[in-house]
C-alpha cells in the first residue's frame, strides 16, 4: 500500500507540473538564498529569544518555507508572510527586511522589538499588512511607510512613537484601517486627512497627545465604521455625523461639548478612556443611540436628565462607578430599553419602575409599576435593602410580574422582603426558567400553585424561613433542574412522588425539620450530581438502591438518625468526590468497598457507631484530602501508606495566592487587535452560526473569540445556548469557557493537547446543549463519518450518548493507530468490528506497536491496561445507545485503570 501511495504521489506532482509552469531551478535558488539572508540577518538582529523559536528553528540547513512564522507562494516560492508575533523577543529590525521583496503580510506584534526601522521596508512594493502593535519602537513613525501602495492594514499601537504622523500615510488610497493608539504622538491631524482614504473603516488614534479639533474631512472617510479618539478639543465637525456607516463611537469626555446631528451612531462606548467627572448633558443629542457604556472607574454626580430623551436606547451601561442620586424618571419611558447595567454605584432614592441593579443600596419598597416592563426578561435586584410594596404578607411583585410575559429570570435574593409567596406565582410567564428568593426572610408555606411553572429549571428558596409539608406540587416541575430549600421549616417527608423528576441534578434540603425514611424514588434519580439532607431527622437505615445514583459527586447525608450498616451498593458510586454521613447510628465495621471509589476527596463518617479495624484498603484512596473516623469505636493503626498519600495530595492541592487572576472587561476594539481585524490568519474554525479566530491581548493572554453569523436566522439562538453553556461551565480539560452539553462532533481533530499533555476539547459550535429535562432531540446531521453514532446519522437522534460512542472510537483510533475512515475497512468491516475480532485472540494484532509489543519488558503491566482500554473503547461503541456507558462511568474506569497501572 506504501509503494502504490508514493507512486500515485509521483504522478500527481507529475500532473502538476505540466498543469503549473516551474520557475528555473537557478532563478528559485537565487530568490530562496536573497529570502533567506534577509530572514537570517534579522535572526542575527534580534538580541533575546526566551523560547528559542528563531534560535531553534531558523537554520540554514533546511527549507526557508517550513521555518517557523514564515509563508512562502505556491507559485514562486518566495516569502509572502513573516509572522513573529507573541514570540516574546528583543532586538531591531534590520533593513535586510526590504529584500522580502514579495512579503505581504509582516506580523511582529505583541514582543519587545525596538530601534529605527525606517529603511526595512524600502522595497516592499507588495505589502499589505503591516502589524508591529505592543512592541518598544519609539521616535517619529517614518515616512517610508506613505510609499507602500498596496498598505491595507497599519497597526502601530501600544508603542512609543512621538511627534506628528507622517502626512504621506494619508495618501495610501487602499488603507482600510489606521492603528495607533497608546503612543505618545503628538501635533495635529491633516485637514485633508480623509481625501484619499475611501476604504477606511477602521481609525483608531486613543490614549496620545494629538491636539486642535477633528478636521471637518473626515466626512469624506466614507467606510469609516469603528472610531476611537481621546485628547482633542473643541466640538465634533458637523459634517462627521455624515458618516452613515459610523457604527461605533470610542470618545474621551472632552470630546462631548457639542454631540448632535449624528444620523448613524449606533454605539457610544466611553469605557476604554481614563475619565473623571460627570455624565455630560450634550449626550442627549445623539438621538439614533442605542447602546451607550460609560466608563467604569471614576465617574461621579448624577445621571443627566437628557438621557432620557434617547428614545432608540437599548442598553445603557455605567457600572463600578460613583454616581449618586436617583435615576431619571424619564429612562423609564424608553420603551426600547431592555438592559440598565448601574451595578456597584451609589445610586439612592426609591426604586425606578424599571433589569439589573444588584449590589447598590436601594432601599425602599419594589413598585407594582414593575409590572408595566411588559418587554421585561430578567429583572436583578439582589443584594440590597428592598421590602414589598403593601402592608399584606404576600409579596405583591409576583402578582405585578404576571403582566410580563417574557421574564425568564427573577432573581430578588438577599432582600428584607419579610413575605409570603402568592399562589399567584403559579401564573407568571410559563418561559420561566428561573426563580431565586434566597435569603429574602420568606414565611408561610410554598404555594400548591408553584406546580404550574412547567417550565421551571432553578428554584432557589434556600436561607428563609418557608414551614409546612414538603409541597408535592414540585414534582410536577419535570423540567426542574436545581431544587435548592435549604436552611428552612420545612417538616414531614419527602413525597414519593420525587422520583418523577428525573431532570433533578442538584438537590438541596439541609437543615430543614424534615423526619421518616428517605423515599426509595429518591435514590433512582439517577442523574443527580449534588444531594444534600444534612441535619434533618430521616430515619432508618441505608437503601441498597443508593447505587442507581450512578452520576453522584456530593452526598452529605450527615447530622441525621439514621442506623444500620453500610450497604454494598455504596461502593457502585464511582464518580463520588464528597460523602458525609457523620453524626448517624451507622454501625458495624468499615467495608473494604470504599476502595472502589477513586474518585473521593472528602469522606467523613464521625460521630457513627462503626467498630472494628480501620481498612488498610483505604491507602489507595490517593486523592482524599479530607477524611474523619473520630467519635466511633474503632481500633487499630492508620494505614502508614494513607498517611503518605493524604499529605502527598494536601500538598499538591496547595494554590500559589500569586496566581489568582481577575477577571476583567474586553471592548471590541481590543478583540478586534487581538484578531488582526479577525484576519484569516487567526481563523481556528467555522461552523454553521459562526467562525472562531485567535485572540492574543495586549497581556499576551491567548483566547479564543467566536464571531456569529448574524444573518443566519439561527445564529441568535446558538448565541444564547453558547452563553448558557459559558455561563455555567467550569472545567480543566475543556477549553473555556451545566447541562449536559453534546459535542456532536468529537474526534481527535477536536481534541487539543497543551504543554502538560492535557487533553481539551474544543471546536464545539457548542453544538447541542441540553437542556436538565432533555435527554435526547432530534438535529440535522452534521457530524463526522467514522466517529458518528448509528442513531445520530439514521434518525438525527441526540444525546448524550453519542459523545460516548464518539469517545469510544476516538479510544480504539489512539491506541491502535488506526483512522476509521481508513481504506482497509470496506462496507462489510469497521475499526469497530477489526477490533473486535482480535480482542478475542491476540492483542498485538491490532495495538500500536508503539505503545505496546511482545518482548516489551512492561508488557505484563501494560497488556491488562490496554485490553481494559481496547473494552472500553468498545463498549463505548456499542451500537444500542442504552447498552452504553455514561461518561461518569467511562471516567471512573479510566481512573481505575490509571491506579492499577501506577
Amino acid at each position: 500500500m506504501e509503494k502504490s501511495y508514493k507512486t500515485f504521489l509521483i504522478l500527481l506532482l507529475f500532473l502538476f507540473s505540466l498543469i503549473v509552469p516551474m520557475p528555473s531551478l537557478e532563478i528559485t535558488k537565487t530568490n530562496i538564498t536573497t529570502d533567506e539572508a534577509a530572514l537570517l540577518a534579522l535572526k542575527t538582529s534580534i538580541t533575546s529569544d526566551p523560547f528559542q523559536m528563531l534560535a531553534k528553528n531558523w537554520t540554514s540547513g533546511t527549507s526557508v518555507c517550513s521555518w517557523i512564522g514564515i509563508s512562502c507562494g505556491a507559485r514562486h516560492r518566495r516569502v509572502v508572510a513573516l509572522d513573529i508575533s507573541n514570540m516574546g523577543l528583543t532586538g531591531q529590525l534590520p533593513p535586510h527586511i526590504s529584500n522580502l521583496t514579495f512579503l505581504a503580510s509582516l506580523n511582529i506584534a505583541n514582543n519587545s522589538l525596538n530601534g529605527d526601522f525606517s529603511k526595512s521596508f524600502v522595497n516592499l512594493r507588495r505589502l499589505r499588512v503591516l502589524e508591529l502593535s505592543m512592541n518598544n519602537f519609539g521616535g517619529r513613525i517614518p515616512s517610508s511607510i506613505g510609499t507602500l501602495p498596496k498598505l491595507e492594514i497599519l497597526s502601530l499601537g501600544n508603542n512609543r512613537f512621538s511627534e506628528f504622523i507622517p502626512p504621506a500615510i494619508f495618501n495610501i488610497s487602499t488603507l482600510e484601517l489606521i492603528s495607533l493608539s497608546q503612543n505618545n504622538i503628538s501635533g495635529n491631524l491633516p485637514p485633508y486627512m480623509c481625501q484619499k482614504l475611501p476604504r477606511l473603516w477602521g481609525l483608531f488614534l486613543s490614549e496620545n497627545q494629538i491636539t486642535g479639533e477633528l478636521p471637518p474631512s473626515m466626512s469624506n472617510c466614507s467606510a469609516l465604521e469603528l472610531v476611537s479618539l481621546s485628547i482633542f478639543h473643541g466640538s465634533i465637525p458637523k459634517e462627521i455625523g455624515n458618516l452613515k456607516r459610523l457604527q461605533q463611537l470610542y470618545l474621551g469626555l472632552n470630546m462631548l461639548t457639542d454631540l448632535h446631528g449624528y444620523k448613524s451612531i449606533l454605539t457610544l462606548d466611553l469605557s476604554s478612556n481614563r475619565l473623571f467627572g460627570s455624565i455630560p448633558k450634550g449626550i442627549g443629542n445623539l438621538t439614533t443611540l442605542k447602546e451607550l457604556y460609560l466608563s467604569f472607574k471614576e465617574l461621579t454626580g448624577e445621571i443627566p436628565e437628557e438621557v432620557g430623551s434617547l428614545d432608540q436606547l437599548k442598553i445603557i451601561e455605567s457600572p463600578y462607578n460613583s454616581l449618586y442620586g436617583a435615576i431619571p424618571i424619564g429612562l423609564f419611558n424608553i420603551s426600547s430599553l431592555n438592559t440598565i447595567g448601574l451595578i456597584h454605584n451609589k445610586l439612592s432614592g426609591t426604586l425606578p419602575t424599571n433589569f439589573e441593579l444588584q449590589f447598590n443600596k436601594f432601599s425602599g419598597s419594589i413598585p407594582k409599576s414593575m409590572g408595566n416592563l411588559r418587554e421585561l426578561e430578567w429583572l436583578n435586584l439582589q443584594n440590597n435593602y428592598l421590602t414589598k410594596e403593601s402592608s399584606t404578607p404576600e409579596l405583591d411583585l409576583i402578582d405585578s410580574l404576571t403582566n410580563c410575559n417574557n421574564l425568564r429570570e427573577l432573581y430578588v435574593g438577599q432582600n428584607p422582603l419579610n413575605a409570603t409567596l402568592p399562589q399567584s406565582i403559579g401564573n407568571l410567564s410559563v418561559d420561566r426558567i428561573y426563580l431565586v428568593f434566597s435569603e429574602n426572610e420568606l414565611t408561610g408555606q410554598i404555594p400548591t400553585t408553584i406546580g404550574g411553572l412547567k417550565q421551571l429549571q432553578r428554584l432557589y428558596l434556600q436561607e428563609n424561613k418557608l414551614k409546612g409539608p414538603f409541597p408535592s406540587a414540585l414534582c410536577e416541575l419535570t423540567n426542574l433542574g436545581i431544587l435548592s430549600m435549604g436552611s428552612n421549616k420545612i417538616s414531614g417527608s419527602i413525597p414519593k412522588c420525587i422520583g418523577n423528576v428525573p431532570s433533578l441534578r442538584e438537590i438541596d434540603l439541609r437543615e430543614n425539620r424534615l423526619s421518616s425514611t428517605i423515599p426509595e424514588s429518591l435514590w433512582n434519580l439517577k442523574d443527580v450530581l449534588k444531594l444534600n439532607l444534612s441535619h434533618n431527622s430521616f430515619i432508618g437505615s441505608l437503601s441498597s438502591e443508593i447505587s442507581s445514583l450512578r452520576a453522584i459527586i456530593e452526598l452529605d447525608l450527615s447530622n441525621n438518625l439514621l442506623s444500620g450498616k453500610f450497604l454494598g451498593g455504596m461502593g457502585d458510586l464511582l464518580t463520588l468526590t464528597y460523602l458525609s454521613i457523620s453524626h448517624n447510628g451507622i454501625n458495624g465495621s468499615i467495608p473494604d468497598m470504599f476502595v472502589k471509589l477513586v474518585a473521593l476527596e472528602h469522606l467523613d463518617l464521625s460521630s457513627n457507631n462503626l467498630s472494628g479495624m480501620l481498612p488498610k484498603s483505604i491507602e489507595k484512596l490517593k486523592f482524599l484530602t479530607f477524611f474523619n473516623v473520630s467519635s466511633n469505636e474503632l481500633g487499630g493503626q492508620i494505614p502508614e501508606g494513607f498517611l503518605r498519600n493524604f499529605r502527598a495530595q494536601k500538598d499538591r492541592n496547595r494554590v500559589d495566592p500569586s496566581l489568582e487572576v481577575d477577571t476583567s472587561k474586553i471592548s471590541y476594539l481590543e478583540l478586534r487587535q487581538a484578531t488582526n481585524g479577525f484576519n484569516e490568519e487567526n481563523l481556528i474554525g467555522a461552523g454553521g452560526f459562526g467562525s472562531v479566530y485567535k485572540a492574543t491581548l495586549s497581556n499576551r493572554e491567548v483566547y479564543a473569540v467566536k464571531v456569529f453569523h448574524s444573518q443566519h436566522e439561527g445564529a441568535f439562538t446558538s448565541f444564547e445556548r453558547e452563553c448558557e453553556v459559558l455561563r455555567n461551565i467550569r472545567h480543566r480539560n475543556i477549553a473555556k469557557v451545566i447541562t449536559p452539553v453534546v459535542h456532536c462532533d468529537l474526534k481527535p481533530s477536536n481534541v487539543l493537547i497543551d504543554s502538560d499533555m492535557v487533553g481539551h476539547v474544543t471546536d464545539f459550535g457548542i453544538s447541542r446543549l441540553l437542556g436538565d429535562n432533555e435527554s435526547f432531540l432530534h438535529t440535522i446531521t452534521l457530524a463526522t463519518i467514522g466517529y458518528m453514532a448509528p442513531e445520530y446519522g439514521t434518525d438525527g437522534l441526540v444525546s448524550t450518548k453519542c459523545d460516548v460512542y464518539s469517545f469510544g472510537i476516538m479510544l480504539l483510533e489512539v491506541f491502535t493507530r488506526k483512522k476509521p475512515s481508513d481504506e482497509m475497512f470496506n462496507e462489510g468491516s469497521s475499526l469497530r468490528s477489526w477490533v473486535s475480532d482480535a480482542a478475542s485472540g491476540s492483542l498485538f494484532e491490532v495495538i500500536d506497536t508503539t505503545i505496546l509489543q511482545p518482548d516489551d519488558e512492561f508488557s505484563n503491566k501494560k497488556l491488562p491496561a490496554a485490553y481494559a482500554i481496547i473494552e472500553l473503547g468498545l463498549n463505548c461503541s456499542l451500537e444500542s445507545q442504552v447498552r452504553r456507558p455514561n461518561m461518569n462511568e467511562a471516567l471512573a474506569t479510566l481512573k481505575k485503570i490509571k491506579h492499577d497501572l501506577i
